[in-house]
């Protein structure tokens, strides 16, 4: 249990900013993801707080929404929505035809990165 809060359920992925799991939260009963970030020194994690507060004032389809940064243990992880579906890799290697939809991941992934570089660009 994280934070008295939060039961990880799986894995979901890695990549080069950290870790994704899927996890229930137990207050709401909601499964929710919880990414958790490498090197939250002081710079990466005021960058954490700024995509969170700019990403709350977001609401678009191929978004997923982002609830809050939390801290267990000296680690640093963001609570967001969780979106079932295939990932990007299973996508794109079944067909040359993909065609992202709102219950893909995938989809959120590819507006994820759009979006933390326009937020990285209006938070600097």
């Amino acid at each position: 249990m994280l934070a008295h809060r939060y039961r990880i359920v799986a894995l979901l992925g890695r990549g080069g900013m950290g870790e994704i799991y899927r996890a229930e939260d137990t207050k709401l009963g909601q499964p929710v993801a919880l990414k958790f970030v490498r090197g939250t020194l002081s710079p990466a994690l005021e960058r954490l707080y700024a995509e969170v507060r700019i990403g709350r004032q977001v609401s678009h389809l191929n978004l997923c929404r982002l609830y809050d940064v939390a801290e267990f243990e000296g680690e640093t992880f963001l609570t967001m929505e969780y979106v079932d579906g295939e990932d990007l890799g299973r996508c794109s290697r079944a067909s040359d035809d993909w065609r992202p939809t709102r219950t893909s991941p995938a989809t959120s992934a590819r507006a994820w990165r759009r979006f933390t570089t326009r937020a990285s660009s209006i938070a600097t």
